[in-house]
């Protein structure tokens, strides 16, 4: 169940309050508008429901790419769908196949390099020309 914050106004002390349940206890917190409140808000809510991300774990990129066709063909989605993300994969895979990067350096840091360096070796080839 999600943890819930709590915001509202006491008009006697012109003070906006906000409030969440933590470990058995109550902490709150004034404010002096309304954004900041709801602000904060959102801030809580995202801090207490959600897991913090914990990174990436390295696997070679054409394993980490078939269990992604396989969670996207157990979702069940429709086999055009399917085949034009197999046909997207197919050509960064291309790319990312000839240095044998793994899925902890698929960042921008990691795929540049790699596609510069591609599109160095390969013909240069234009996808789309209109020669109106």
């Amino acid at each position: 169940m999600p943890k819930k914050v709590r915001v509202w106004y006491r008009a006697l002390r012109k003070r906006w309050y906000g409030e969440h349940w933590q470990g058995g206890k109550r902490p709150a917190k004034a404010f002096a508008s309304k954004a900041d409140a709801y602000l904060w808000k959102s801030y809580m809510e995202h801090k207490l429901n959600y897991e913090p991300w914990q990174g990436t774990k390295a696997e070679i990129f054409i394993v980490a790419r078939d269990l992604y066709f396989a969670s996207k063909t157990s979702e069940g989605i429709a086999a055009s769908s399917l085949a034009e993300i197999k046909r997207s994969d197919h050509h960064f895979l291309r790319i990312l196949t000839v240095t044998g990067v793994q899925t902890g350096h698929t960042c921008k840091f990691g795929v540049v390099p790699t596609v510069l360096l591609v599109l160095r070796t390969v013909h240069t080839r234009i996808i789309c020309r209109n020669d109106n």
